[in-house]
């Protein structure tokens, strides 16, 4: 490995790396020359790292030197953004990162922390993110090449955070479920909560909340991460002396550009809310993604006095606008019909197409109306008492 790092952090090297970037990788691998004395394949995955690391870690992106593994590290770690956020929910004087990966929430983490054990059987990614580490400048990381849970078993230590971040891999297959994942989080649920006073745990999008709860028993919190208004990941906060019997649901929506949009309940707060309903009024509003996620479908309206288009229609209405509101708000312009010249009443025919408790699915809109995806304008198909669709502009 040292060998690798040392050919492939060559001055001129880097600078073909960086000069490249755009080129195409295929036709470099079936050149199949050498290019600086190495082979293409190291070039290629590192200039396909770069474009990945682009907007998903623009702080790698951006610093000289670092080095990027085969894809699928890449794939699976946290983005920047998400790490970050991560990085504000902890703090203390030691903490562990038992699935160490790229290496990317452990050096986020280990902002907060002045001392953090990066654990990772492979020793190749292990030097690999050592090397990229100290580019960043954090050389306060300690690294164990093994696996969680020798290191479970062979730690005196105490800590403040254990992290984990469970392979969701069983070879070529994808797995979901807490106990499926490696390391099993849930059978090593005791040995980490006597190692660890606090147990983060970063799960799939997927999971079922309530599922999770009955796996684990007490949680302090769930924490449902949305970025651009898509779930990338569920993190679920364990303690050693858990405070309360019921866990805080936060639903989190982050945006590359402004401020997080959290909506923070409990179940129970769920169960009691109220709901009104109505048909759609001046305003139409849609939840972020994280709210959907967790649930929070009666207490959402509630808290922001709003009428439910229908028991399961989880859009909102109002006829004053609620710009606090967490999600995206729609102006209705009229009450449509789907029929075949629908595409006249949009400019040049365009429209995007939201469906939320219709029966059509929107290929099937598509056809109907003659409409084409794409525009300024959108086509709400949902359902009230009844189907209905609608004009309206978005507005947020």
């Amino acid at each position: 490995m040292d060998d690798f790092l040392n050919r492939i952090t060559r001055p001129e090297v880097q600078e073909f790396i960086v000069s490249n970037e755009n080129t195409d990788v295929q036709a470099l691998l079936l050149s199949r020359r050498e290019i600086l004395g190495l082979p293409p394949s190291w070039i290629a995955t590192q200039i396909q790292g770069r474009r990945k690391a682009k907007e998903k870690l623009p702080l790698w992106y951006r610093t000289p030197g670092i080095v990027y593994p085969p894809s699928i590290s890449l794939e699976q770690c946290s983005s920047e953004l998400t790490a970050k956020y991560k990085q504000q929910l902890v703090h203390g004087h030691h903490a562990a990162d038992l699935t160490g990966g790229f290496g990317v929430d452990a050096f986020f983490v280990s902002q907060s922390f002045p001392q953090l054990e990066y654990i990772e059987p492979e020793l190749s990614l292990l030097e690999l993110v050592r090397h990229n580490h100290l580019r960043l400048g954090a050389d306060h990381i300690s690294y164990h090449g093994q696996t969680a849970e020798d290191f479970l078993k062979n730690s005196k230590g105490a800590f403040d955070l254990i992290y984990v971040d469970p392979s969701r891999r069983q070879g070529s297959r994808k797995v979901y479920r807490l106990g499926d994942c490696t390391p099993d989080v849930v059978a090593l649920k005791t040995e980490l909560l006597r190692k660890g006073l606090h147990l983060m745990i970063k799960a799939s999008p997927l999971l079922d909340l309530k599922q999770v709860q009955r796996e684990l028993g007490v949680i302090d919190q769930f924490i449902v991460l949305s970025v651009e208004n898509e779930v990338k990941e569920i993190i679920i906060h364990l303690k050693r002396h858990p405070d309360r019997h019921q866990p805080t649901i936060h639903a989190v929506e982050l945006s590359k550009t402004g401020e997080p949009t959290p909506l923070a309940f409990t179940w129970e707060q769920e169960k009691t809310a109220k709901s009104t309903y109505s048909p759609p009024q001046a305003f139409l509003y849609e939840p972020h993604a994280a709210i959907l996620k967790s649930g929070a479908f009666k207490l959402v309206g509630e808290r922001f006095e709003l009428d439910k288009l229908g028991p399961d229609t989880h859009l909102y209405t109002s006829e004053e606008q609620k710009p606090e509101f967490p999600g995206r708000i729609f102006r209705v312009i009229e009450h449509v019909t789907l029929h075949s010249r629908l595409h006249e009443q949009f400019e040049n025919g365009y429209a995007n197409i939201l469906t939320r408790n219709h029966p059509l699915s929107v290929e099937e809109i598509l056809r109907k109306t003659g409409l084409r995806e794409g525009g300024q304008q959108y086509l709400i198909c949902t359902r009230a008492e009844k189907p209905i669709a609608l004009l309206a502009d978005r507005i947020r």
